[in-house]
């Protein structure tokens, strides 16, 4: 399936059953409106919504409390220690992305698109515990892209 043949939308609070199975550690605290994610689709769904998604990206933000894998803090520092920083961001200000799909296609829609709505949340950037194109790996499990 080419890139062409897929199209995204956003993720909704009805998705939470599929994106369950994709990200069961993630999901539970998620929400579409305050964190976001986004669908690949085939074209196809737009005449058959029975049509099973392609792939999910979601972001998600941590409070200090509940630090993601991708958290760019010491996870054993005081929250508000920017000291401790991996950037010059509130780690709590950054989105983890994480992303699921055995299609390459898909999967360059997707983060493509993730990027792209972290970046109209405001948020200064965006983080991974995976290498992702044009991520900077700040430490061991921890990449970054700056917006």
């Amino acid at each position: 399936m080419t890139a062409s043949s897929l199209g995204v939308r956003l993720a909704k609070e009805e998705d939470r059953d599929y994106l369950a199975v994709l990200f069961p550690s993630y999901i539970s605290e998620w929400s579409p409106i305050v964190d976001g994610g986004v669908l690949a689709l085939p074209m196809s769904a737009n005449e058959d919504p029975t049509t099973a998604p392609r792939g999910a990206a979601l972001l998600r933000y941590y409070p200090a409390a509940d630090k993601g894998p991708a958290f760019l803090g010491d996870p054993l520092a005081h929250p508000l220690d920017d000291a401790a920083w991996l950037t010059p961001f509130d780690p709590e200000e950054i989105p983890e992305l994480v992303v699921a799909t055995d299609d390459p296609a898909a999967r360059t829609l997707l983060i493509s698109n993730a990027i792209d709505l972290a970046a109209e949340q405001t948020a200064p950037g965006i983080s991974s515990a995976t290498p992702l194109p044009g991520f900077e790996e700040l430490a061991p499990g921890k990449f970054f892209r700056r917006f």
